[in-house]
């Protein structure tokens, strides 16, 4: 597999299916340039005031200043580092932990491909992004919404 292969297809196809999945509004290659910070972040989600920039990192060589400073200058309030491995999620967290930037607000995760899903599917879970209107019936409800008050 190459590299670019790897990177928008492997890490960032499953995030980004999931997450307009759940009600998100996805951008990739979201363009930044405020704060002095310019670049694109892999993946830009919003849904209300949720903001979650998510960048995919082959190594921690671009998490600092550049993956953190995307982050703040489009004021997302989580930041999804997936990597290919553990080896590679370890080291970007201790490169943002041993550095003297204040994260403020931003929430910062690093996590390899399956953990990375295991904890964007617990913090959005599929019932949190869906809006629906439709009534189930319940064996013996007349008014056709599961729980018996009249609609």
């Amino acid at each position: 597999m190459t590299i670019s292969l790897i990177h928008e297809s492997v890490l960032l196809g499953p995030p980004e299916a999931y997450l307009q999945t759940v009600g998100f509004t996805v951008t990739r290659s979201f363009a930044t340039h405020r704060f002095g910070y310019r670049g694109l972040i892999d993946l830009f989600a919003t849904r209300g005031d949720q903001r979650l920039a998510i960048e995919a990192e082959m190594s921690p060589d671009r998490v600092l200043p550049g993956d953190v400073g995307k982050a703040f200058a489009v004021r997302a309030t989580l930041l999804f580092i997936g990597t290919p491995n553990r080896r590679v999620a370890d080291a970007c967290t201790r490169r943002i932990k041993g550095s003297d930037i204040n994260l403020g607000d931003l929430v910062v995760l690093s996590r390899p491909l399956g953990p990375f899903m295991t904890r964007l599917k617990a913090l959005f879970p599929v019932s949190s992004g869906l809006v629906t209107g439709v009534r189930t019936s319940t064996p013996g409800s007349k008014s056709g919404n599961s729980s018996g008050d009249p609609a």
